[in-house]
């Protein structure tokens, strides 16, 4: 469960990991399957952008539980500096009050518990 503090606290969000031959030389690619406004998170596509998953990665200390740890982690603390989603890395860097505003009302629609 997050932080309350989120503007994702109590959404449910449903992600894929795109696991190819080359694993675990090569990372898995992480997608949202439910839509939301996170800065490192592209849309339409729901692409994650983590270092982690891309220029960090190390084949030798992966985990499928290590690499859903990080994509957590990156719920509490978004990475505006390498954003996919622009609009949101700009709202976090110049108004956060507004991108929580427009986070958590995406977490509302998108990320309930029964939502699809």
């Amino acid at each position: 469960m997050l932080a309350e503090h989120t503007p994702f606290y109590g959404g449910v969000f449903r992600c894929r990991l795109v696991i190819d031959s080359d694993f675990p030389n090569k990372p898995p690619k992480g997608y949202f399957l439910t839509k939301i406004f996170h800065p490192n998170v592209a849309q339409p596509s729901g692409e994650i952008c983590v270092n982690t998953l891309k220029r960090d990665w190390n084949p030798a200390k992966w985990s499928l539980a290590h690499i859903f740890s990080i994509i957590k982690c990156l719920l509490i603390v978004p990475f505006p500096e390498s954003a996919l989603n622009e609009e949101a890395g700009r709202l976090f860097m110049e108004s956060y009050d507004e991108f929580f505003s427009q986070a958590k009302l995406y977490t509302q629609i998108h990320s309930r518990p029964n939502a699809d």
